[in-house]
């Protein structure tokens, strides 16, 4: 059996389990059906991500970060800082910024 580390809705830790198959899972001593879980998001503290990490990025804005405001090609990967509003929990909706 393969084991699993989870965050449950309302619950400060994580929690191990183990997966008895792909409808079941087996959580201190319980049995349950994964349908009846609420999983909440894994990720806490700050994600970080990566731009123009790949050659090929930086060749397709062609030459667009040539102009101002910033005349020249970055010199390194640019990082930022993932918003807290891209975290989703399992079987959730991901928030949109958009207007409808």
């Amino acid at each position: 059996m393969a084991k699993a580390r989870v965050k449950l809705q309302k619950s400060d830790y994580s929690e191990e389990m183990e997966i008895l198959s792909n409808r079941y899972i087996l959580m201190n001593g319980d049995k349950y059906e994964v349908s009846q879980i609420k999983l909440d998001n894994p990720i806490s503290g700050t994600v970080y991500g990566a731009l123009l990490n790949y050659k090929g990025s930086l060749e397709a804005l062609k030459g667009k970060v040539d102009h101002p405001p910033y005349n020249e090609p970055p010199k390194g990967p640019i990082l930022y800082i993932k918003p807290r509003n891209t975290f989703s929990f399992f079987k959730s909706s991901s928030p949109s910024n958009r207007r409808t």
